[in-house]
């Protein structure tokens, strides 16, 4: 809905609302009330719209209209779902599920198996979650409900996404498309289109991500969804800056910060903010880099937004060891928290930063060499290739730096070889940086 309509609509929902309360009837006011609250969700009002779902519940069940009441019961778990309560909203899903089940209400028992699979999946309970989003695929399947089957193809790609299985996620995210595609569904095509953009921007085909992103920006501008362009800011500026177009990277992030301020988006003010802090550390603004992704840790932290708290701890952490200073207690905050959310991406990440402070920090050649040695160490746990790459560029760097040429031009050429692989699959500036830097120390590529 386009987001003047959306304010129109509060605006009648509000005065429906107060000509119930005049009329007396309970079936018009609980309509009002239930109405109503979709839109304070929408806005954002989520402690009014809890208690005007409550109430619309509770006359819905004194009128006998259990159906009615169900729905409301789902929404509310929604938007305990939103603030974190988990289980409490749960044990909302569980209630209507156990109705909608009973008495054959398939799209909805769909859609809200779906949203009780969204919670195992916020708690990494992927098996669970996994189990509960085929289920949901299965009955939208069965009964034709394509909004519900499109919903659940999108969540359960998601998961994936999340899993790093990220061809699995493709699929289903193209899947999803193709529905809201069918159906028309403006908004939840965006979604998608967005959504197949992260897989390619995740795999490094920055050029193909590019399209997608700028295809969903022209959706929401049609629809005015400022909600989504705010969206749309942060990953064609996080695109950008995989490109290495570092200036236009920087002009789109202060839009997506101003943009999420303005909508009241703390969560994609914040997540803005941090990208902002590492576009601006990418090009060599430090003090800038430092202090907005100081902000971004301190308004993930509030939110709650463990995923990004990481991301920024482990890029102020690059920051502070790029200015000379000690980045260790924010790289053991990145990885203390990637540990728990199983991100193993992240954890190896900070791993390579920890060695790259021991190193830093070491007095004498023996600290140095035992740095190097962690870096080597990794090299047999089964890493992936860009990892390896990753691994013997910063030993060749260390070894280098000690003046041990012979076992650096070992580790360069190494080094070398991956990255070229590299640079043939994705089309990142990374690799062709980090080649750059091995052509100049003399390696033939």
């Amino acid at each position: 809905m386009h987001m003047g309509r959306w304010e129109a609509g509060r605006v009648v929902s509000e005065a429906n609302l107060k000509a119930a309360e005049s009329s007396g009837s309970k079936s018009d006011l609980a309509n009002c009330r239930y109405n109503l609250a979709a839109f304070l969700t929408r806005f954002g009002e989520k402690e009014k719209a809890l208690e005007n779902y409550h109430q619309a519940k509770t006359t819905f069940l004194s009128m006998g209209d259990e159906f009615k009441a169900a729905l409301a019961e789902r929404n509310i778990g929604n938007i305990l779902k939103m603030e974190g309560r988990a289980e409490e909203a749960l044990r909302s899903y569980q209630k209507s599920i156990s109705y909608f089940r009973n008495h054959g209400r398939h799209l909805e028992l769909s859609e809200t198996l779906s949203n009780l699979a969204n919670i195992h999946a916020d708690r990494r309970e992927y098996q669970q979650a996994w189990a509960l989003y085929q289920e949901a695929i299965a009955l939208a399947r069965e009964h034709g409900h394509m909004r519900g089957l499109g919903n659940a193809l999108y969540n359960a790609a998601s998961v994936k996404l999340e899993q790093h299985h990220l061809m699995t996620a493709l699929s289903l995210y193209q899947q999803s498309l193709q529905i809201h595609q069918r159906i028309g569904d403006k908004s939840r095509i965006a979604y998608d289109i967005g959504s197949v953009g992260e897989v390619y921007l995740q795999v490094g085909r920055h050029r193909e991500a590019m399209e997608h992103f700028e295809e969903v920006e022209r959706i929401c501008r049609e629809i005015g969804d400022r909600y989504s362009i705010a969206y749309c800011h942060e990953y064609i500026g996080r695109t950008l800056l995989g490109l290495g177009r570092l200036e236009e990277a920087l002009a789109r992030l202060r839009q997506g910060c101003e943009l999420g301020s303005a909508i009241a988006d703390g969560e994609r003010e914040a997540r803005a903010r941090g990208w902002l802090g590492v576009a601006c550390f990418e090009m060599g603004l430090i003090d800038e880099a430092e202090k907005n992704l100081g902000t971004a840790i301190v308004r993930s932290e509030k939110l709650g937004l463990e995923n990004q708290l990481c991301d920024w701890h482990y890029h102020l952490a690059g920051v502070l060891l790029a200015a000379g200073r000690d980045g260790s207690e924010n790289n053991r905050k990145a990885e203390d928290i990637a540990v728990r959310l199983s991100r193993d991406d992240m954890v190896f990440l900070c791993r390579v930063q920890r060695a790259e402070i021991d190193f830093d920090n070491a007095s004498d050649d023996l600290g140095k060499a035992r740095a190097v040695e962690t870096l080597r160490s990794m090299m047999e746990e089964g890493v992936n290739k860009g990892q390896k790459a990753r691994l013997y560029f910063e030993c060749w760097r260390m070894l280098d730096s000690m003046g041990k040429k012979e076992e650096a031009g070992v580790m360069a050429r190494k080094a070398a070889i991956l990255y070229r692989e590299l640079a043939e699959e994705t089309d990142g500036v990374e690799c062709s940086k980090r080649l750059a830097s091995l052509v100049k120390y003399g390696i033939e590529i």
